[in-house]
């Protein structure tokens, strides 16, 4: 072997930890879109001295990674050092 070693996975660990329950949540949310119903939140509108509803643009992969506490960065940072470390321990 050359001495390298595997990588530390915590982000892909907890990933897999999560990722039954984060599926049926995303289909779930998908389901929802389907139907026409949205996500939406309030926000404050100077000219109306009020709050309205506003509808939220939302990435459901990335709402369920902040859910999760998922950093998706960390998440492809880590499967690149694994194809890093399989390239050189292959060679």
């Amino acid at each position: 072997m050359s001495g390298v070693e595997m990588p530390e996975t915590p982000e892909l660990d907890r990933q897999r930890e999560v990722v039954e329950e984060a599926h049926r949540i995303g289909e779930f949310l998908d389901w929802m879109s389907s139907r026409g119903i949205r996500l939406a939140r309030y926000e404050r509108f100077e000219e109306y001295r009020d709050e309205h509803l506003v509808p939220m643009v939302v990435d459901h992969e990335q709402l369920l990674a902040d859910f999760y506490g998922i950093d998706r960065n960390k998440i492809e940072a880590e499967r690149r050092a694994i194809l890093k470390f399989l390239q050189e321990t292959r060679a």
